[in-house]
């Protein structure tokens, strides 16, 4: 099942905010819980990262995870080129920007946390 996270905000004296090194970087991680589509666990927080890739049966997957609860498998793979930069104009217009594209099996992506400032990269206008 895939998932489309996306950014809101409410920016003043910004023109852009995009994760530093853009929406595809391969080098930041992407924090989030996942919960178990079969027996409604919640995980422990996750960091994946678009760079790392793991082999699950004949597929090759940013993330494999064991439920806690049940025991089930679940998989999270991040695509990239699905996310651009929320600008001022989202801001003013109350829309929303994609991020990123979740494909996960067995596992639903819940909790989508920033680890710090560092992780966006704001274009500021005066």
């Amino acid at each position: 099942m895939k998932f489309l996270l996306e950014i809101s905000a409410r920016l003043n004296h910004t023109a852009t905010m995009v994760p530093n090194g853009g929406a595809d970087d391969e080098n930041m991680p992407h924090f989030f819980k996942l919960r178990c589509q079969n027996c409604q666990e919640l995980s422990k927080r996750q960091c994946v990262y678009i760079s790392e890739s793991v082999q699950h049966g004949r597929d090759t997957v940013n993330h494999v995870i064991r439920c806690k609860e049940c025991k089930k498998y679940g998989t999270v793979t991040l695509i990239p080129r699905y996310g651009r930069p929320f600008t001022a104009e989202d801001s003013e217009s109350g829309a929303y920007a994609p991020l990123l594209l979740f494909d996960c099996d067995e596992m639903a992506p819940e909790g989508y946390e920033f680890n710090g400032a560092g992780n966006l990269l704001l274009t500021w206008v005066w």
